[in-house]
């Protein structure tokens, strides 16, 4: 018994070693295996925000290409509605304040001498009908409340549209159809429908120039955004960046996702090439919208003063558009007889991805065009004389034939100036001004079926007023690599044709 107990005895440490020791191995297990699960729902996590990173810049890149430079392609995405409401928003918003900033008074109230106050000076220089006066200028000058048909109307006059209206003594409005549905049958007699969208490209080109104007320190932005893409920047900057990206592509109505940026932050700095790539290609795209904003600004000095979106049917507040107008400076306000021209600019009116019945249909109006780059669309000119008004319709530019033709309509048009030779000089200047943002600042666009309206004085008493010369009609502006060279073919020789009639007195 006695030895049984101190068997019992001696084994009872080693027991306890035992249990230890299992319990130890036990915990080391545990902890093994916590650690282990640890690490793989750390891998699987950091996997899984490597994918959510890879599909979300491809989903940034799949919008670049849609949105990007694609030759034929408008400056917004035609079918996004979305888009199309935002801009038609923000264009009526800017419409109701500019209205609201000016004094209105009623048609019958006498407005000469308003008008007067506002575009004449005794200044013996005399005054530019042409000297960029911004809203803030417009404030000084009453409106007539009552828009009214425009006498000098002279482009766009058809059956079928609806007139151009002025809201005396400074405003024009120009019609817009946001959107068009046209029903078509094809030879095999199938039906299809069709929606062309001319006035919300053009509302979306003016929005564009606007947009520009507000884009401060544009070189500054290029410069940051260049040194991301050449990896002269740290990678500390790339959420930065890619914050800048988002709100240009907002700002320039192009793709915009609100950032979902640490799954983009995770692939990123684990240097997953396709992340990197395409997200570089992101910040690339950005780059070219600030370029073409660049570029816009300052083509905005040759298109008339933009003041939004007017709605003939806005008495009652409805937010939908019913009766959308373009708010424009009327550029014949300054002149009392403005002898005006509205000459169509190009070697092409048509858009690459016009149907064929298109294509055909505006080359046959005036083949002459795709050689000399211009063709004149009406004109409207002051008789002193006779005290009285000569039009030239479109059919009077379609029917000159040689180049011979037309220099003698221009020369016709121009023999009412009094100082033919310096309002041609200054024309001239203003077209090599164009000229030039054409050769060295536009790399991108192509301006279809736009115009340039010229506008001078016929009246012997008012003489002192500068001829107005402006880009008109912006509904089928484009994206083409290179530039517009029709565009510049024929300001070339607009250029060389009105030197020739300078020359001959």
């Amino acid at each position: 018994m006695a030895s049984l107990i101190c068997t019992s005895t001696i084994s009872t440490p080693t027991s306890t070693a035992h249990i230890s020791s299992s319990q130890d191995t036990y915990s080391t297990l545990v902890a093994s295996l916590t650690v282990a699960t640890a690490a793989i729902a750390l891998t699987a996590s950091w996997r899984f925000m490597l994918w959510r990173g890879r599909v979300y810049a491809k989903r940034l890149h799949q919008d670049v290409a849609k949105a990007d430079w694609k030759d034929g392609t408008p400056l917004i995405d035609c079918p996004n509605d979305k888009l199309h409401q935002s801009i038609v928003e923000s264009a009526r918003r800017r419409g109701t304040a500019t209205l609201q900033s000016v004094p209105m008074f009623l048609s019958d109230q006498n407005e000469s001498d308003i008008a007067d106050s506002f575009y004449q000076s005794s200044s013996s220089g005399g005054v530019s009908a042409d000297d960029g006066k911004s809203p803030d200028n417009v404030e000084a000058v009453g409106c007539n409340l009552s828009p009214t048909r425009m006498a000098e109307q002279v482009g766009g006059i058809s059956k079928h549209k609806h007139p151009v209206m002025t809201m005396k003594p400074h405003f024009l409005l120009k019609p817009l159809r946001l959107h068009t549905i046209r029903k078509r049958e094809s030879k095999d007699g199938i039906k299809y429908v069709t929606k062309t969208y001319r006035g919300i490209r053009e509302l979306a080109f003016y929005e564009s120039i606007q947009s520009a104007s507000d884009l401060a320190s544009t070189d500054e932005l290029l410069a940051d955004l260049y040194r991301f893409i050449y990896k002269l920047d740290t990678r500390g900057s790339v959420l930065r960046i890619l914050t800048l990206c988002s709100s240009i592509h907002e700002t320039t109505n192009s793709c915009g996702h609100s950032l979902d940026t640490l799954p983009l932050l995770v692939a990123f700095f684990l240097g997953d090439p396709s992340t990197v790539r395409m997200i570089k290609s992101y910040v690339q795209s950005c780059c070219n919208h600030l370029e073409e904003m660049k570029s816009l600004g300052r083509l905005a000095v040759f298109t008339s003063p933009y003041y939004g979106l007017f709605d003939l049917n806005d008495s009652n507040g409805d937010t939908a558009t019913q009766q959308p107008y373009l708010l424009l400076r009327d550029l014949t306000a300054p002149f009392d007889r403005p002898n005006v021209i509205d000459i169509k600019m190009g070697t092409q009116t048509y858009e690459p991805t016009a149907p064929l019945s298109k294509q055909h249909r505006e080359f046959n109006k005036y083949p002459q065009q795709s050689d000399i780059g211009f063709r004149i669309v009406a004109m409207r000119m002051y008789s002193f004389g006779e005290d009285k008004y000569q039009y030239r319709d479109k059919s009077f530019g379609t029917s000159l034939q040689s180049r011979r033709d037309i220099v003698d309509a221009l020369t016709m048009f121009f023999c009412g100036a009094f100082g033919t030779s310096l309002l041609l000089s200054r024309l001239i200047d203003e077209l090599n001004e164009i000229k030039i943002w054409f050769e060295e600042q536009n790399a991108s666009l192509a301006f279809y079926a736009s115009s340039i309206l010229i506008i001078y004085e016929g009246s012997p008493t008012n003489t002192l007023i500068d001829p107005s010369l402006k880009m008109i009609d912006f509904a089928h502006v484009c994206r083409k690599k290179g530039g517009d060279k029709g565009y510049l073919r024929g300001i070339e020789n607009l250029i060389c044709i009105l030197s020739e009639i300078q020359s001959k007195g």
